[in-house]
This record gives structure tokens, C-alpha cells and sequence, in this order.
């Protein structure tokens, strides 16, 4: 009691005082402070941030019989079943809840399940479809986010049984994101066509209609794969575990329990679980995804990024979160052109060698060496060597971690498992260049099939057991008419 009163009364105080200090020119600083760290290599002027690129359009895309083979479709082809209105985010939602609720015993990837919100969105964005308005890919798609992104009426635990009660009362910057800001009732108003149009152009910035379907597993305090409910598990070699802090969001998404999940990086929480469970991932360009509402390690390390089926279905979410969050002040608008478009027969790629790496112990000096040596577009290295993943946040590189095949595990629990070992590579670019490593990921997974690949979570071994599916109450369906 009195150490949280200590803190109320004098650290928070202080904290909040020297942030004030650090980012205004009146606190005397003639340069950015680590708290506002910049990666940056250029002062070139973002003409127009607020541009969003234009999706691939999929044609032919019809549902699939079984829900399983829903659960492990793309976001570009969910949405595309959502828009053509052959299934409605109501019956995504009912999908992705009773896998989070079938499969969490085993991996251990879900802190809160939010049902009640879950189908409150579906039943907004089910509506809007009915009247004719589509909000683009991410409309009634369900998701995930990492439990350190506070969310309204929902535990915000951070991993750590101190906190495990803890309510924040307040909106995520980057959960704002995905939300559904045009009313149904507006909709329903009598209010004129230009009127509506006006509305919606004000806020399709904001509108992606997305829908959280869980609070994914944060490690305690943000820190490797332990919680206070057991330690989150590797779909892919159930007798492995996750590794990383961003484990239910890798975990979850491998396994189809989501189709993407949103986690975080200061050092490694985003590469080390993705490439464990092979799943495509993007730790973006530090600065790009506002982190107002999420708990905080490095004010200039860390970083949001997406946890997904493919190196696409990353770019879209890069182009929904992207963008400068007043209350971060180390957050901004970057150029993002579009990763469809690049000319990949074009780009300069290297390979990076460790032993090229020779960490600077002062940061401004190690960021000139890296811009003075990056001499091509991007380079290819490993996603989970620890000097390349230290060097990464330190500069803000992104990254894109890509799946690219599977071994056999040792010691096998029979000569039939499927379990597997992942294997994956990162693509690096130059911070603000996003669009590079992403397209040099599309190019690469359009030629293969590695990020298809589904983890063998229903054939788990002779002493492993996947637990009945729960009976789970489900309100009563809204459909298209």
C-alpha cells in the first residue's frame, strides 16, 4: 500500500514531468533525448501519410466446407468471403472462439476471452455490410492483442500475478485502430447520402471494423513466455514452448485460433515467438504504431507489430495502425508506399554476415555505421541470432520474419509425428522502408508454401490429449438479408 501510494503520490509525478521535459524545445534540449528516439536516416518530408494503398482485389474466392480450412484462410480471402456475403463476422467470431476456447488448454495462449464485445462488434459490422457499406479487408475480421494493450472493461494484466485484476479503463491507441467509429444509428438516421459520405470520409481513417475475439498471453511484465496462468506453448512441438513475451499472439495465430494478432518487440518479443511457430511476422520501423495505452519497457525500443498467415496480410495491417499517435511522442507519420506494387527485379539484396555486426556501445554512433555500410535495399539474416536482433531495435530497423520450411524434431515421441522443428529467415530494410522487406516477403511466399503450413495441434502425440470443444453460448445470429 504504501509503495503504491509512493508512486501516485511522487514517481508518477515525476515521470510524467520529465516526458514534458525531454520533448519540448523549452526544457533546453537541442537534441531528441533517448525517449524520443528517431530512426530516421533522412529529414525527407512525408507528402501525405494519411494514404492508404490499394488491396489486392481476390476474385473467386468461395467458403470452404469445413471451419477449419477457415480458420487458416488469409485476411485478404476472409474479408473477400465477408464483402461478397458469403459468411458474416457473427459466424467468424462463433469460429475463432470455440478454437481459442478448444485449443487454450493445451497452449495456454489466452488470458481473457472477450465474448461479449466479440459478438457487440460483429452484430455493428454485420449491419453495415446489410446496408451496403464496406469498411475494407479488415471488416469483421476477428483478432488478438498482446494482454499489455489496455482495452475497456477487460483485465489488462501484463502477465504478471501482481497485476492480474488490473482494469485500464482506457482505449489502446493501436485498439482504436481497428474499431468501428461509423454508427449503425447514423446508418439508420435519415440523414442524406452527402451527409453520410462526409461522415465516413472523416473517419475511414479509423474504421477498419475489426474484432477482438481474446486477450492473447503477454509473459510476465512483458518478459519471455511465463505468466501467471502456466507458460504458452509452440503449436508446431507441444513439448516446446513459445519463447518471447509476445507468445499468445504467435502461438495463437499459428495454431488458427486467430487469424492476426497484434504483440510487441523491445528486444526480440515479436522475431523469437513467430519464428518459433512459424508464422509470418513484422517488427515495423520504431515510431510507426503508437503505443499510447500499452505497458511500457523502452520508450525507445519498443514497438507494435502484426502477427499473421503471410507477409500480405502484414501489409495490411501495417496501412490500418501505421500513423502519428498525439500521445506518443516518439510516434509519426512514416512513408508507406505500396508493397504490391514494388518492382522487386529492381532492388539491391544482401546477406548479412555476423560477423559484420560489431555492436557500438553509443547508439547515435552504431546507427551512422549501419546507414554508412547498408548499402543495398534490404539483406537477408538471420531473424533470430541475438547480435542481429539487438542491432535491429537499436537502429529500428524493420523486419519481416518469413517461415521457409520444417525439420524433424529430435527424439520424436513415434516414428508418425507430425511435430516439427520451423525454420525461417528475416528480411531487413532501411527504417521507414517497410515496403521493402514486405514485398521482398509477397514475392517470396507467392512461389512457396511454407506460411500455409498448419501445425499438427489435433495429432499432438500418444500422451497428449486436445480436450472436447466447449459448449459455448452463442447469442442469437443477425443475416444478411
Amino acid at each position: 500500500m504504501e509503495t503504491a501510494e509512493g508512486a501516485l503520490e511522487f514517481n508518477l509525478p515525476i515521470i510524467k514531468s520529465n516526458r514534458r521535459l525531454v520533448a519540448s524545445e523549452n526544457g533546453g534540449l537541442h537534441g531528441p533525448s533517448c525517449l524520443v528516439f528517431n530512426p530516421e536516416w533522412t529529414q525527407k518530408h512525408v507528402v501525405d501519410a494519411s494514404k492508404r494503398f490499394q488491396h489486392p482485389a481476390l476474385s473467386g474466392i468461395l467458403r470452404p466446407k469445413s471451419d477449419e480450412d477457415i480458420a487458416f484462410m488469409s485476411i485478404l480471402e476472409l474479408g473477400e468471403l465477408i464483402r461478397t456475403k458469403q459468411i458474416t463476422s457473427h459466424e467468424l467470431v462463433q469460429i475463432f472462439l470455440e478454437r481459442l476456447k478448444r485449443y487454450d488448454p493445451v497452449l495456454e495462449a489466452v488470458i481473457t476471452f472477450t465474448d461479449e464485445l466479440a459478438y457487440k462488434q460483429a452484430r455493428e459490422v454485420d449491419e453495415l455490410i446489410a446496408k451496403g457499406v464496406y469498411l475494407g479487408p479488415l471488416h469483421g475480421i476477428p483478432y488478438g492483442l498482446k494482454d499489455i494493450i489496455a482495452v475497456p472493461g477487460y483485465k489488462t494484466t501484463w502477465g504478471s500475478r501482481s497485476f492480474k485484476d488490473q482494469v485500464l479503463n482506457i482505449e489502446a491507441w493501436v485498439y482504436k485502430r481497428f474499431q468501428t467509429y461509423v454508427k449503425v444509428f447514423l446508418l439508420q438516421s435519415e440523414c442524406t447520402l452527402i451527409t453520410f459520405f462526409l461522415f465516413y470520409a472523416n473517419y475511414r481513417l479509423r474504421s477498419a471494423g475489426a474484432v477482438l475475439v481474446a486477450k492473447l498471453v503477454s509473459g510476465s511484465l512483458a518478459y519471455d513466455d511465463i505468466w501467471f496462468g502456466g507458460r504458452t506453448r509452440n503449436p508446431w512441438n507441444i513439448e516446446e514452448f513459445s519463447t518471447g513475451s509476445s507468445a499468445g499472439p504467435a502461438a495463437g495465430t499459428s495454431a488458427g485460433m486467430v487469424p492476426f494478432a497484434i504483440g510487441s518487440e523491445t528486444a526480440g518479443s515479436i522475431t523469437f515467438p513467430a519464428s518459433r511457430c512459424g508464422v509470418t511476422a513484422l517488427r515495423p520501423t520504431f515510431g510507426a504504431v503508437g503505443r499510447t495505452g500499452v505497458m511500457s519497457i523502452s520508450e525507445s525500443m519498443d514497438k507494435l507489430g502484426a502477427f499473421c498467415r503471410s507477409a500480405a496480410d502484414c501489409s495490411v495491417i501495417l496501412d490500418v495502425v501505421r500513423g502519428k499517435d498525439p500521445d506518443d511522442l516518439s510516434s509519426r507519420d512514416i512513408a508507406f508506399d505500396d508493397p504490391f506494387s514494388i518492382d522487386i527485379t529492381q532492388l539491391t539484396v544482401g546477406y548479412m554476415d555476423d560477423a559484420e555486426m560489431e555492436a557500438q556501445r553509443a547508439r547515435r554512433k552504431l546507427i551512422e555505421e549501419v546507414k554508412n555500410s547498408f548499402t543495398v535495399d534490404a539483406f537477408i539474416g538471420n531473424a533470430t541470432d541475438w547480435e542481429k536482433v539487438c542491432l535491429g531495435n537499436l537502429v529500428g530497423l524493420p523486419v519481416v520474419v518469413v517461415p521457409t520450411g520444417f525439420k524433424n524434431i529430435s527424439n520424436p515421441p513415434s516414428k508418425e509425428s507430425r511435430r516439427r522443428t520451423t525454420m525461417n529467415t528475416g528480411i531487413y530494410a532501411r527504417p521507414d522502408h517497410d515496403h521493402i522487406a514486405l514485398a521482398l516477403a509477397i514475392a517470396y511466399q507467392s512461389v512457396t508454401d511454407h506460411h500455409k503450413q498448419r501445425p499438427p495441434i489435433d495429432d499432438l502425440g500418444p500422451n497428449d490429449k486436445i480436450p472436447d470443444p466447449p459448449k459455448v453460448v452463442i447469442p442469437p445470429r443477425r443475416l444478411h438479408p
